[in-house]
């Protein structure tokens, strides 16, 4: 009898550790709880959750919500209103990761405007040509078929032919489009231009053929690009007033048939100044590119002397040097 009392006291007293201890492990787990709830509220009064939104791995700003952001760029930043865009796309995609903070959350707007950076669109223009040579751009199809419609009704093709080119740029503005009254504007003086020259062309030689100078006098009717590889005669005087985009070529051309100490006259060589000045807009572009090539060629070519006399609209006088 007395072992089996020495064993429920034994069994009692293990009970009341347990308990004591199950009560001790309780409340300290409750202290834990309560120190970690205060912890993490702590946290988050003095940090926000935050999105840092990343280009190239650099943090550009923070936002509060990635899908409003995202959102907020294919509706606003990739959507053009003007109707020459066909689409348009980040060159760098914006990466999110989810952060905590004490840095406020930007404006999406703020960070919208530092993303459009590197947006880059797509446009699509229509140029309207002659003879397979750009005259100008407009916005629509049907505004480059109304202008060779009516070029068409005025002018044969015997004159000049105007056909259409659908074009993609992402250079909207340097591109230049016109209003379809300015475009066919435009065109129509090329044209009556083109036909000015093909009378002139037909009293020159009538002129000619009157003062009986047909046998020293030739005249090679076409495009230059065409005809000048054709020439294998030397010059004394080679005068270039023509296409101020392929000033160039004609200059190359020149050169190849120049006899030592001949002279190149390149007539326009200023071209409006636009030349000179930061002018980079429209059709133009091109010819004075092509202008400003042609003045660092003769400029620096060691077998020429250059002059450019700021006359007018401005003349270039080369002469090539005589070798000993």
């Amino acid at each position: 009898m007395e072992s089996v009392a020495v064993k429920k006291e034994s069994e009692s007293i293990l009970y009341n550790r347990l308990k004591h201890c199950t009560k001790e492990i309780f409340r300290l787990l409750t202290i834990a709880s309560i120190a970690l709830f205060i912890i993490i509220a702590i946290v988050f009064v003095k940090y926000n959750p935050v999105y840092a939104v990343k280009i190239n791995d650099e943090i550009i700003g923070y936002v509060k919500s990635k899908t409003a952001m995202e959102e907020k760029i294919n509706n606003e930043l990739l959507t053009s209103d003007n109707p020459c865009a066909v689409f348009s796309e980040l060159t760098v995609e914006p990466t999110y990761e989810l952060v905590l903070s004490d840095v406020e959350a930007e404006d999406d707007d703020k960070i919208a405007e530092m993303l459009s950076e590197n947006i880059k669109t797509m446009y699509k223009v229509y140029a309207v040509t002659i003879n397979n040579e750009i005259e100008t751009y407009v916005n629509t199809v049907e505004e480059a078929e109304t202008i060779v419609a009516e070029m068409q009704s005025e002018y044969s093709e015997d004159v000049a032919k105007v056909g259409i080119q659908e074009q993609y740029t992402t250079d909207f503005e340097s591109v230049g489009t016109q209003s379809l009254e300015v475009a066919k504007l435009s065109v129509d003086t090329d044209l009556r231009g083109i036909k000015t020259e093909q009378e002139r062309i037909a009293e020159a030689k009538a002129n000619i053929k009157e003062m009986e100078l047909d046998n020293k006098i030739n005249i090679y009717e076409g495009d230059a690009v065409e005809i000048l590889p054709t020439l294998k005669e030397e010059y004394d005087v080679v005068f270039i007033d023509a296409a101020k985009g392929k000033y160039p070529f004609f200059l190359k051309e020149s050169l190849r048939m120049l006899k030592p100490n001949g002279v190149i006259l390149a007539d326009n060589i200023l071209y409006k100044g636009y030349v000179m000045s930061d002018y980079n807009k429209h059709k133009q572009r091109t010819a004075v590119r092509n202008l400003r090539e042609y003045i660092k060629e003769v400029t620096e070519d060691p077998n020429l002397e250059t002059e450019i006399l700021e006359v007018g609209d401005g003349l270039a006088v080369s002469r090539r040097k005589k070798i000993d």
